[in-house]
């Protein structure tokens, strides 16, 4: 698992062989996220603190978004909405302000989640219609290709039917 191999290199990372801060941080982000997606919510949140902490020491504000958005999941899985909420917005703001892109794409592709309201710049169309054009500036085929279909059934979830049929084709 790689939240395993993640957690064996910062085990081994020594005085005489350390880890720079930036490459601690993000080991640290992908080790909370793998906690988080094996069910391991306690570790995971516990993990992403302080790869926040880290990211943000050393100005590695990717990892730090990413970070925030491992700490908001959790979150919401507590029923900590309000908390969550902030989490994701924070994330989400440093990940525009300092570039990091897809941490932006995916940050959008998440806060919907948080239950904005259909009017609300986060409501889930709006946020899947603000990652769409960063992943395709990326390249993430993956990415694209699951915000098209998830654009796809809101559309017809809101009954725009014509929307619907152009996401599915797409």
């Amino acid at each position: 698992m790689a939240g395993d191999s993640c957690k064996d290199v910062l085990e081994r990372a020594t005085t005489d062989n350390p880890l720079s801060d930036a490459s601690r941080a993000h080991l640290l982000r992908r080790r909370a996220g793998s906690l988080l997606f094996a069910g391991n919510q306690e570790e995971a949140l516990e993990v992403a603190r302080e790869a926040q902490g880290v990211a943000q020491s050393c100005n590695e504000w990717a990892a730090c978004a990413a970070a925030a958005s491992t700490i908001a999941i959790e979150q919401m899985e507590q029923s900590k909405i309000t908390e969550a909420r902030e989490s994701m917005l924070a994330g989400l703001e440093a990940a525009r302000k300092h570039g990091a892109r897809i941490e932006e794409a995916m940050l959008l592709s998440n806060v919907w989640m948080l239950g904005f309201p259909p009017d609300s710049p986060y409501s889930a169309r709006r946020c899947y219609e603000g990652s769409l054009p960063i992943f395709r500036e990326l390249g993430n085929m993956r990415f694209e290709a699951l915000t098209i279909g998830n654009l796809g059934y809101i559309c017809l979830e809101e009954n725009d039917l014509v929307a619907a049929r152009a996401q599915c084709e797409e």
